[in-house]
């Protein structure tokens, strides 16, 4: 994607994070920044979707 965007890997990556909340870019950051965008996004869906049990409990 990076590529296409005629951008490096560390500015894709910082305007990545950027457009996520301040905890999600911490969840991120625990998650690995070098692991496929597409786990990154499952990963944090899943972290969503527990956040959201616990609260409806």
């Amino acid at each position: 994607i990076a590529r296409h965007a005629n951008m490096g890997d560390d500015e894709f990556c910082h305007r990545f994070l950027k457009g996520f909340s301040p905890e999600n870019q911490m969840e991120v950051c625990c998650i690995g920044l070098s692991r496929p965008i597409d786990e990154i996004f499952s990963s944090l869906e899943e972290i969503e979707r527990y956040k959201a049990e616990l609260l409806s409990d």
